[in-house]
């Protein structure tokens, strides 16, 4: 079986492996949209290009929130997880369930947090 789920009743649906992959690319990806951000704000750039950062933000975020929740939404959509020797089948309609409903709170989180961040450098 997968990582140890890091919320009680979560069926991870990734490896360590996948969750270190995750996070290689969307720390270094959000480190350059903050670094973006600060450059829009001191060159004082119009606000509207601020509006942009939603999805730079927005898919720095999902792989931080895929690694937190040890689910990758393209596997969840697909009814697979991640093993070590690949990718294998989730034969339990349960456990298939309970992945969906944890990509759906992984678009949501992702979402809520890129448009909150978003929001908050357009009226800095």
């Amino acid at each position: 079986m997968g990582p140890e789920p890091i919320r009680a009743g979560t069926c991870p649906n990734i490896t360590a492996r996948g969750v270190r992959r995750r996070l290689f690319g969307a720390i270094p990806s959000l480190i350059v949209t903050v670094a973006i951000t600060v450059f829009l704000i001191t060159a004082d750039w119009p606000r509207g290009v601020r509006l942009a950062l939603v999805l730079p933000y927005w898919f720095s975020f999902l792989g931080i929130f895929q690694a937190l929740e040890r689910t990758c939404i393209v596997q969840a959509a697909r009814g697979t997880r991640e093993t070590d020797d690949g990718e294998a089948p989730v034969e339990d309609d349960s456990e298939r369930r309970a992945i969906a409903r944890q990509a759906m709170r992984v678009y949501v989180e992702t979402t809520v947090a890129a448009v909150v961040v978003t929001a908050a450098i357009y009226f800095s």
